[in-house]
């Protein structure tokens, strides 16, 4: 069976990674690098988060409407 963990690890240069989070009373979105505090107006609600690659931001969208953009630190990820 292959190990789930590996040295090789896909470069991200382009494109954006998608998360679908549900927002709780403490109004923070939490990802697996950062943890981000939203507007009051998405509690107790889905969000999807996306992470630009090239833009280094973090938008978060609700019903097809940006909500919120957040700067992101793409370079000390370590996908």
């Amino acid at each position: 069976m292959p190990s789930l963990k590996s040295d090789n690890k896909i470069p991200l240069t382009e494109g954006c990674v998608y998360y679908i989070r549900f927002i709780r009373g403490d109004l923070k979105l939490y990802l697996p690098n950062g943890v981000f505090v939203v507007k009051d107006t998405l509690k107790y609600s889905y969000v999807i988060a996306e992470i630009n690659i090239h833009n280094h931001s973090l938008v978060i969208r609700q019903n097809d409407e940006i909500i919120q953009v957040f700067p992101y630190n793409i370079s000390a990820i370590d996908w």
